[in-house]
């Protein structure tokens, strides 16, 4: 644990938790590299409490004993971000929810989810206009033994420097070199050259909210892969000595 207000790291001891109202988003990760007609132009469906880690996004996970689905959208408002037409792929168990989250008139499911080894999926921000290419490299796809289906969407987007569950994925696989990112500076803002959101301030030196998550979650809108947002009140880490984030 690191705090951006004392610029420290933080031994266990020294974090505390207290309840925090966060960004919550669902994300969409297309899938490359499919030749079933079920998979093309498909989308993965990450879900989040942490926008501000998806520009260091390097992957996203699946459990291969989790029964997921490919859905299909048969309605939706004119100015809703997800569209009529498009195909989903969800956790069955959590698909209602998740669907309703996005605000969509009508779905349905459309065939079991093919075998998911083998395939990547792209980076939300692959092509973006002002974006330098930053994003535009596939991202990987494999099974990891934390994904759930007791909430979320049975998929979880992976930022190996941002998450211990990942980086220890990604370390056992011999793969960190490949990974990890440097996107975020001590005092909590994104390095200055990272392409859109160079700057921004995850966490303000007060340790209040920046201005990092609703520009990530704008970009996700200008790059038509926001599934859905909202706030959710949970149990964050907090430096004991700061009461701050």
């Amino acid at each position: 644990m690191w705090s951006p207000v004392e610029k420290t790291a933080l031994a266990e001891a020294e974090v505390e938790y207290h309840d925090k109202e966060s960004f919550t988003i669902w994300v969409r990760f297309p899938v490359l590299g499919s030749d079933d007609p079920l998979l093309q132009g498909a989308d993965v469906v990450i879900w989040t409490t942490t926008p501000w880690t998806i520009p260091s996004n390097k992957g996203v996970v699946y459990h291969p004993e989790i029964s997921y689905g490919v859905y299909r959208i048969t309605g939706a408002p004119e100015d809703n971000w997800v569209k009529s037409g498009d195909k989903l792929l969800l956790a069955d168990k959590l698909a209602e929810g998740c669907l309703g989250k996005a605000r969509v008139d009508g779905w349905e499911r459309i065939g079991d989810a093919p075998s998911l080894e083998g395939l990547s999926v792209a980076h939300p921000f692959a092509g973006i206009e002002g974006g330098e290419g930053e994003w535009d490299q596939p991202r990987d796809f494999r099974p990891a033994p934390f994904v759930t289906d007791e909430d979320g969407t049975g998929f979880v987007h992976c930022a190996p420097s941002h998450g211990m569950d990942e980086f220890e994925l990604y370390r056992d696989a011999g793969m960190l070199a490949e990974v990890i990112t440097y996107n975020v500076e001590e005092d909590g803002t994104f390095r200055a050259d990272l392409p859109l959101f160079g700057g921004k301030r995850i966490l303000k030196p007060n340790g209040k909210e920046g201005d990092a998550n609703t520009a990530v979650i704008d970009a996700l809108a200008q790059s038509s892969k926001l599934f859905a947002r909202g706030k959710i009140k949970h149990s964050y880490p907090h430096s004991w000595r700061s009461k701050r984030r």
